[in-house]
């Protein structure tokens, strides 16, 4: 399928420092010229990066990005993709029983690198006995003016789902936050929750601690 059953393999989802600009004529003029189906494409990836793939949710949220526009140039992206699947066949999710069902977060911000629409970029994961759990990467709706902010955002984001995963499972223990930066954590005030069609409080943002026993790392 697309021609790559000989294509050169690579060892990650997109290249490093992954930007894709809004298309121009040309590059829409090339993607046309293909016939190709940018968006069924795009859809299988999101398949796979919501089933069994986690690795690929950045990639692909980068590509979703343009399916009302793509160009050339998110094709050869989305190629670069199947490039790695192919190389990457024999990896996949494992899960293992441990002794400690503990649930341990991580959070992580791209600010500043969307230059079209100074819109950050957060992704987060959860682990439960060291086994994932829960993943997304998403495009916050809103601009955020410093590093602190965009950190908080990512962290009440992450809160909010871990939360959530508390109120269905009662087997969790207890959980840990780790996000790359420790700025956002000092921050202290109402920040608008952008998941509320997840989380059942409205107009509140949780607090860090609330992820109780409040075990919380950096």
């Amino acid at each position: 399928m697309y021609g790559l059953s000989q294509c050169k393999l690579v060892t990650t989802p997109s290249e490093p420092h992954f930007y894709l600009h809004p298309a121009t004529v040309e590059e829409l003029a090339k993607l046309q010229s293909l016939g190709v189906n940018y968006q069924s494409a795009i859809g299988s990836i999101n398949y796979l990066s919501t089933a069994t793939r986690p690795n690929l949710s950045h990639a692909f949220s980068s590509l979703s990005q343009a399916l009302e526009s793509p160009g050339i140039n998110h094709w050869n992206g989305f190629l670069h993709i199947l490039r790695y699947l192919k190389g990457t066949q024999g990896l996949g999710l494992v899960y293992t029983q441990g002794d400690h069902c503990d649930i341990v977060g991580y959070s992580d911000v791209d600010w500043g690198n969307f230059r079209s629409t100074r819109r950050l970029v957060i992704g987060y994961l959860a682990q439960c006995c060291g086994n994932h759990i829960l993943w997304k990467t998403r495009k916050q709706p809103s601009v955020s003016i410093s590093t602190a902010e965009a950190e908080y955002k990512a962290l009440c984001d992450l809160v909010s789902e871990l939360l959530l995963a508390k109120s269905v499972s009662r087997l969790i223990l207890s959980c840990s936050l780790l996000s790359i930066g420790v700025v956002g954590l000092g921050v202290r005030g109402d920040v608008e929750n952008h998941n509320q069609d997840q989380f059942d409080q409205q107009n509140t943002t949780p607090s860090p601690t609330e992820a109780t026993p409040p075990l919380l790392k950096n």
